[in-house]
């Protein structure tokens, strides 16, 4: 499956597919899309604060993998 290589999936629609994981204070964000979407946005948000935002190309050859350490400070 051509999505495999982002894990499992813990979200998806037809468009793209999304893994995150949390382990030892690391957030490891993942995803993958079906077609070509260029200049598609990641937002990860905490108690409604933005905590990572990235725009990027993603397509089925070029996944998307982010690690980030979980905020310290109380949102």
């Amino acid at each position: 499956m051509p999505y495999s290589e982002i894990g499992i999936v813990k979200n998806a629609t037809k468009e793209a597919a999304i893994n995150l994981e949390y382990e030892n204070e690391i957030i490891h964000i993942q995803a993958y899309a079906t077609s070509s979407y260029p200049n598609a946005k990641i937002e990860l948000k905490l108690n409604d604060n933005i905590i990572f935002a990235e725009t990027i190309d993603i397509s089925p050859e070029q996944t998307f993998h982010h690690y980030l350490p979980f905020p310290t400070v109380q949102l």
